[in-house]
């Protein structure tokens, strides 16, 4: 049985930092929190996910989109928080669909190796049956072929992306309860320890790491993982 206390898990990043306060025990129910603690727990916060990114972990989120074709355009660059885009089975990356609405086909990835191989690349157009997917430093595009034409009309596929930014206090995290759990703990155990309070800070660390162990663990958010390998091998 599947149970929801909160249909939108979802929380505000000054939620989260104000919970973190909270569990330090600084101050009574019936207080709030300060700006100057909202600042130092907002600080800590940032210094966690550092931490996290340095220590090569992505906390990240899965969402179905679309891709507007161009006729005659052949390559186009996702947004910038785009960090791949996940595969479905037998390498399927999505799905295209026309101008008229009524069929929708699916589009196989295919490797580098495969691109550069195809003798002609952009004066070919019709419905696109392949998709190359160029990962570069900051930036992804996906490349189909053949070019799409004048009857195709939208690419739906499904994109690995970063979490929204937390600059503000009002922009919502979109983190599952794991990950929100981790992070409230993990800033009330910095806070604590800035307030002088180390056995308290001490108990919120052990049991933030309890935490980031179940993450790492069990990650839900990167969707399914799939091992794909490309070779140009004859025999092999």
């Amino acid at each position: 049985m599947t149970a929801s206390v909160n249909p939108t898990p979802n929380f505000q990043r000054d939620e989260l930092l104000d919970t973190a306060i909270r569990l330090t025990g600084i101050m009574s129910d019936d207080e709030e929190p300060t700006q100057k603690q909202i600042r130092l727990a907002a600080t800590h916060l940032n210094l966690e996910l550092q931490t996290l990114q340095s220590e090569g972990v992505i906390i990240s989120t899965v969402e179905r989109v679309s891709v507007p074709f161009v006729a005659g355009t052949y390559e186009y660059t996702l947004a910038s928080d785009t960090i791949d885009v996940e595969l479905g089975q037998d390498d399927t990356i999505g799905t295209v669909k026309d101008t008229v609405g009524t069929v929708e086909t699916q589009v196989r990835t295919m490797s580098r190796g495969e691109y550069l191989q195809l003798a002609v690349k952009t004066s070919v157009s019709g419905r696109p049956s392949r998709c190359y997917v160029e990962k570069m430093a900051t930036t992804v595009k996906l490349i189909f072929w053949p070019i799409p034409d004048s009857t195709m009309s939208t690419f739906y596929y499904t994109r690995v992306r970063l979490l929204k930014a937390g600059d503000t206090g009002g922009v919502t995290m979109d983190l599952v309860r794991t990950w929100s759990q981790y992070l409230v703990f993990a800033v009330a155990s910095s806070v604590a320890m800035m307030s002088s309070m180390f056995d308290r800070g001490q108990y919120l660390r052990a049991r933030a790491d309890q935490l980031l162990a179940k993450c790492k663990a069990g990650d839900a958010q990167h969707g399914q993982i799939h091992l794909r390998i490309g070779h140009n091998a004859q025999n092999w």
